[in-house]
């Protein structure tokens, strides 16, 4: 009897959603049981008397409701930025590029289900409930969908070096260029702007493709993604090192990574914002390097992924073990395109 049902159905029915429902529970339900949401209605009273005593009440798009939503945003991204939050702020950010970048890739993927297309949407929701709540449910439409379970020689599973260049564009200039503002400039229309990242970032990388020429020359693309996957490698595992020597010690690292299990209810705001954020980070982390295990075609292969996982993300951070995984699984994908193409040019 096969078990591809079983692993390739039912275990990603129950697995992803339970993720999603425990980032859920840990980000948005302890921010009202923390008394976090309260704090940011504070931010935000329908009737400002000042600048001063409501700075984040401003008219961002001139609509009312729009602007309400966008101040309880901006506050919460602001508490994120103060002096006992901001180094996992910057980690999160630091370290959080392949989250974005394994979804853009497979939306040029020409085989690939229409449900996944479009990362901008599941990115802006994000920005909304969460990508910890998010994210799980992208992965298992991804793996339900079969895009998962590509192997080398199916054809239109390759990306060309436009499609790699075209992402990497919407990274740096709608992604990047946002969150450092965020981080540097700490300006309420800037944080404001940063909410939309995700439609810049798809904006920039179409853009970028009308462009650049498509090389006919598939194999052309593999130094590309070796490059683009070891940059990304570079700055997660930097980041994540860096984050490890600030903290100075195991309590420092303990107070930086890891999250209360109950909500801090006599905790200040910022502290609370950070205990949201690391509770989202796990929760997109894991269920990321969950679903790379479905980049297995046998079950050695699924273990030493599963091991790669668990020891990189201690060692260089679960960023840049992703990176390297995303790296491995083009390299297959890419295998024997070269050949192919040779034997078409005899």
């Amino acid at each position: 009897m096969s078990l591809r049902p079983l692993t390739h159905y039912v275990v990603p029915l129950v697995v992803f959603p339970s993720i999603s429902y425990f980032a859920f529970r840990q980000t948005l339900g302890h921010l009202v049981l923390s008394g976090l949401r309260t704090a940011l209605v504070q931010q935000c009273p329908l009737e400002p008397t000042s600048i001063e005593s409501a700075p984040y009440c401003l008219k961002y798009t001139g609509v009312p409701a729009v602007d309400k939503r966008l101040c309880g945003l901006v506050a919460l991204f602001h508490f994120a930025l103060a002096p006992e939050a901001v180094a996992f702020t910057s980690y999160f950010v630091g370290t959080a590029v392949p989250l974005l970048a394994l979804p853009a890739l497979e939306s040029f993927r020409k085989k690939r289900s229409l449900l996944i297309a479009f990362p901008v949407i599941f990115g802006l929701v994000s920005q909304i409930v969460t990508v910890g709540v998010t994210i799980p449910i992208y992965w298992l439409i991804f793996i339900l969908t079969g895009s998962a379970n590509l192997r080398p020689g199916q054809k239109d599973t390759q990306l060309s070096r436009a499609d790699v260049g075209a992402v990497a564009a919407g990274l740096a200039v709608g992604a990047a260029v946002p969150s450092l503002s965020l981080l540097v400039l700490e300006d309420p229309y800037v944080t404001a702007i940063w909410q939309f990242f995700p439609l810049l970032q798809f904006l920039v990388q179409y853009g970028s493709t009308s462009i650049q020429q498509p090389s006919p020359n598939a194999k052309s693309a593999r130094s590309v993604l070796f490059s683009f996957y070891m940059s990304i490698f570079a700055l997660s595992a930097a980041t994540h090192l860096n984050s490890f020597y600030a903290a100075g010690s195991v309590n420092g690292v303990k107070a930086l990574l890891i999250p209360s299990l109950a909500p801090l209810t006599s905790a200040q705001p910022s502290l609370q914002v950070r205990d949201f954020l690391q509770w989202d980070a796990i929760c997109a982390f894991a269920s990321t390097m969950l679903a790379t295990l479905w980049f297995g075609d046998r079950p050695a292969q699924v273990l030493d992924l599963a091991l790669w996982n668990a020891a990189a993300s201690v060692v260089v951070g679960p960023g840049a073990a992703i990176a390297v995984i995303g790296l491995w699984r083009e390299n297959q994908l890419h295998s024997d395109v070269g050949e192919k193409q040779k034997q078409k040019l005899q």
